[in-house]
Parts: structure tokens; sequence; C-alpha cells
């Protein structure tokens, strides 16, 4: 179980670490940036430490993205907030009920540490 954590941690290192993440605005001016994992996007909008993000989700052969919820990550530096975005992103895509139980400990310890 270890092994698996460590591996999914590494994933979400790689990924903040070797994603583009590109500034824009919204249709009603807000600020972002955002970073593609397969078709699927990821938002950052706010401050230093004043965060919050959301993830826009794409099925195949459909235009259109399904905007989640924005999530409050006040308190956290923009790596922070990369790193849950991510983890949250990887775990609303999971398959596996496993997976899926080590990606919500993760996002939990993740989300706690400050």
């Amino acid at each position: 179980m270890s092994s698996n954590v460590i591996h999914l941690y590494q994933n979400i290192s790689n990924f903040v670490r070797s994603s583009e993440w590109l500034r824009d605005i919204t249709q009603k001016g807000k600020r972002f940036i955002s970073s593609t994992y397969k078709h699927h996007k990821i938002r950052i909008y706010g401050e230093e430490l004043s965060h919050s993000f959301q993830l826009a989700l794409k099925k195949r052969g459909i235009q259109r993205y399904d905007f989640r919820e924005i999530i409050d990550a006040k308190g956290k530096n923009t790596l922070a907030v990369k790193e849950l975005a991510y983890t949250a992103l990887r775990g609303t895509l999971s398959e596996s009920e496993d997976e899926k139980q080590l990606l919500r400990n993760l996002y939990r310890e993740l989300k706690s540490n400050t």
C-alpha cells in the first residue's frame, strides 16, 4: 500500500513539475492559470495564499466541458494547489475503488498541510 502511495505522489509531482500552465481570463473577467491532463482541464483562480481551483471534465467526442464546483484552497501556495487539484482530478477519473481511496487519503493529507 505504501508503495502505491509513493507511486501516486511521484505522479502528482511529475505532473506539477512538467505540465504547462497557461494564463487566461474567463468570460466574466476572472484570471486563472490552467493545465490539461489527458483531455480534462484544471483551473486555478486567485493569488498566492488565496487560491481556489476547478476541474473541467470532457467526455470523448463532446466539445463542451463539464465544469465542476470551485473548491476553496485558501492558505495554500500555488504549488500546493496544483498538487491538490491534480489529486482531485485523478480521484474523479479513477475507476479503481482502491486507488480512489488512496487518492482521497492523499488529498486530505495535502489539504491539511500548510
